[in-house]
């Protein structure tokens, strides 16, 4: 009976991140930027797999992008390039750290940012 009751309470955990997700992308969809934040944020407060960590950091960064909270997004995705993700994942959040801190007008950080880029990633292509 108990591992019964664990395998229904862990099957409900990882069916409500995956809804919290839909339910977030479809505000993001729908330009309710805050409100998808928030379900972003929350998908990113449980403990999740890291390519739902993934997609809710990307999503709340859009959302950022979306409202003109460009300099936000920096420092956000920043703080999530701090987690244990892969490193075709975190290639991904640095390379939209970078366009963020190029839309907020940080050019000195925008060049900071593509300048590690190989250090950090050498098997990546370098973008034309």
């Amino acid at each position: 009976t108990r591992f019964c009751l664990i395998c229904t309470f862990l099957c409900a955990i990882c069916s409500t991140n995956a809804q919290s997700l839909r339910t977030a992308d479809s505000l993001l969809a729908g330009g309710q930027y805050l409100a998808a934040r928030v379900a972003y944020e929350r998908v990113l407060f449980a403990p999740n797999s890291p390519e739902a960590a993934f997609k809710a950091a990307f999503g709340k960064a859009q959302c950022l992008k979306q409202q003109g909270r460009y300099a936000l997004a920096v420092t956000f995705l920043n703080e999530q390039l701090q987690a244990s993700l892969p490193d075709s994942l975190t290639l991904r959040l640095r390379q939209e750290q970078v366009l963020c801190a190029y839309l907020a007008g940080q050019f000195e950080q925008t060049l900071s940012l593509l300048d590690r880029l190989p250090y950090l990633h050498p098997d990546a292509p370098v973008p034309p």
